[in-house]
């Protein structure tokens, strides 16, 4: 008997563990599941994809096309028509995809509006063909299905990158093809282009650096220089500009003139144009007595509640308004826009200085400078170059520095010249009554211990 109740038991307690693993092995399926799938569409994502591309791969099925295709003005779309339409494109054109792969063809979600096509076992050529095949369905108005009856045209970049040509592994593979996608994008959109080393590397490059100065602020590899600003005589600091610098962990010494333009491209120079403000702001306390002339882009000057945020930054730092001059380029601020003359008079309003920097360069439109609050022209490096350059260069150069001195004394801002690099230049800047000058003739760009000592020392000498 007791070995009969034992019996029965033991099977309970089969049943019982093998339910338990059923349950087990059901989860953790599930969990795969949810790990490897776009939740919004159903696709496979980017982790799926890369383990599917690495797995035809270390198969051997010859050559493999992979291919990037974005959605041209998806942002426009989800910003005008709001994220629930958004959501339906994304949904429909996964679908129109999806009609697109057969057999061991795979379309993948990678991000965003951006989707990745695998074509396994399939030349260039044939790639080719394939993905024009998408982008002239794509172009019937039925193409895509529940769409809301505003988006009424769809049209998307396309690139393609060859497995071996192109890269051995699918991270190199989905690089690649995203550049050639790039730079459809740049050449107007609604296009296909195969990856070419020669023209898309540079591309590349410039992709890595904004990814790595994406995360430059929070890796605290952005710092700053400081170079002084005499007056004529070259003996006494006025000012001081503050000069942004990046030291990568990745990718080294990245030069201003390369970051500067790829940060304002993508949008980043805001946050960083923040960061060092804020620096600014600090640093002036420390040299009470000079002005710190911080460089603001004009894609931060248009920015919405940008006073607000100066104000909060200067309250934070508990640096005076009047301690700062804010340098705005030439080319935007004399533009007749109505929304920088309306941040300009806010900035003036505050009590914060307003230079236009390198002037000379572009429009040097003087009839604008009487309607602006602006304290402070400075002449660019290459307008102060021609004090150097041939008798007739020099003429006109001392002509039109003269007419901004004496243009200045009627606007009542001051002028600065910039780049002195030769005594004569210095020599001749005095002369015409230029009132403070910046160059390496005096100082270069230093740090900012080094400057605050040559301040102090200055205090103590004085």
């Amino acid at each position: 008997m007791v070995s009969a109740w034992s019996t029965i038991f033991g099977f309970r307690k089969f049943i019982t563990r093998k339910d338990s693993h059923i349950k087990q092995s059901a989860r953790i399926n599930a969990l795969e599941h949810l790990a490897n799938t776009d939740a919004l569409t159903g696709l496979p994502n980017r982790r799926n994809l890369y383990s599917t591309v690495q797995e035809y791969i270390n198969r051997g099925t010859g050559e493999i096309a992979v291919v990037i295709i974005d959605i041209d003005n998806f942002k426009v779309i989800n910003d005008t028509l709001g994220h629930i339409s958004g959501d339906a494109l994304i949904v429909s054109f996964s679908g129109f995809l999806g009609k697109h792969c057969h057999g061991e063809n795979i379309v993948a979600r990678v991000s965003g509006d951006e989707f990745a096509l695998v074509f396994p076992d399939c030349s260039v050529e044939s790639a080719l063909q394939l993905c024009n095949g998408i982008r002239s369905d794509l172009h019937r108005i039925d193409s895509l299905d529940h769409l809301d009856k505003a988006v009424s045209r769809v049209t998307a970049s396309m690139g393609i990158a060859m497995y071996p040509y192109d890269g051995l592994i699918c991270e190199d593979l989905i690089k690649h093809a995203d550049s050639a996608m790039y730079n459809v994008k740049k050449s107007g959109k609604n296009n296909i282009a195969i990856y070419n080393r020669s023209v898309h590397s540079l591309l590349e490059e410039q992709q890595d650096i904004v990814h790595e100065l994406a995360l430059a602020i929070e890796r605290n590899e952005l710092y700053y220089e400081v170079q002084p600003i005499y007056d004529s005589t070259g003996s006494k600091i006025l000012k001081a500009e503050m000069l942004m610098r990046w030291n990568s962990k990745k990718l080294g010494r990245i030069s201003p003139a390369q970051f500067i333009p790829l940060a304002e491209s993508s949008g980043l120079i805001i946050q960083m144009g923040w960061w060092i403000l804020n620096q600014g702001c600090l640093l002036s306390a420390l040299v009470p007595d000079i002005k710190i002339c911080v460089n603001i882009s004009v894609a931060q000057l248009i920015y919405p509640g940008f006073m607000d945020r100066v104000n909060e930054i200067l309250k934070q730092s508990s640096a005076l308004p009047s301690s700062l001059a804010l340098e705005i380029t030439e080319t935007f601020i004399l533009q007749n826009n109505p929304i920088i003359a309306a941040v300009m008079d806010e900035i003036y309003g505050a009590g914060l200085d307003i230079i236009i920097d390198d002037f000379g360069v572009g429009y040097s439109n003087c009839d604008r400078l009487k309607k602006l609050p602006i304290a402070c022209i400075k002449i660019d490096k290459v307008f102060v170059d021609s004090l150097l350059g041939s008798a007739i260069d020099q003429a006109y150069t001392k002509e039109i520095i003269g007419s901004l001195v004496r243009l200045g004394k009627t606007g009542d801002f001051t002028i600065t010249a910039e780049g002195i690099e030769v005594l004569s230049q210095l020599e001749d800047l005095r002369e015409l009554g230029c009132h403070s000058i910046q160059g390496y003739l005096l100082a270069k760009p230093m740090l900012p211990a080094k400057f605050i000592d040559i301040v102090q020392e200055s205090y103590l000498a004085g």
